[in-house]
């Protein structure tokens, strides 16, 4: 398993990167509050994950790799990242409540819970932001097509 210099890793460190980049910008310009300071670790760190998972398993693998696998990849990796995002950006709000006692501006949502409350959240942020992640993520899935 070439661990290092693989697509996997190539694709989940530049996907990753962008979308932390691109969160980190979102979440500085659009005037939010500090509670929203973290989300682009969680959106960087679950689209390395879901990046490295699904692409090493899903593409680096098989023998043969088709342009519509690639297709089907990138769009589950977008889907898959945001809701992964959503959940750890929940889970991070639930513990840093819980156990550290950090005041919020709301009532954290429980980790059982928002495993359904993070598919609405991505819902609602790939209808608003989808349409950069997803064509993102096909558009690395080709360039960084394994030889």
């Amino acid at each position: 398993m070439p661990f290092l210099g693989g697509y996997a890793i190539k694709f989940a460190v530049s996907f990753g990167a962008v979308s932390a980049f691109s969160a980190y910008l979102m979440t500085s310009l659009a005037l939010v509050d500090e509670g929203w300071g973290g989300l682009w670790v969680c959106i960087g760190s679950a689209s390395f994950i879901v990046g490295y998972s699904l692409s090493y398993w899903l593409v680096e693998r098989k023998t043969e790799c088709a342009n519509s696998r690639l297709v089907l990849v990138g769009s589950l990796i977008a889907v898959l990242s945001h809701w992964l995002s959503w959940y750890g950006f929940l889970l991070v709000n639930y513990v840093q409540w819980k156990f550290f006692g950090k005041a919020l501006d709301f009532d954290p949502i429980d980790p059982v819970m928002g495993l359904g409350v993070a598919w609405g959240y991505s819902l609602f942020s790939l209808a608003f932001l989808g349409w950069l992640s997803l064509p993102l993520a096909i558009f690395l899935s080709f360039n960084l097509q394994r030889p």
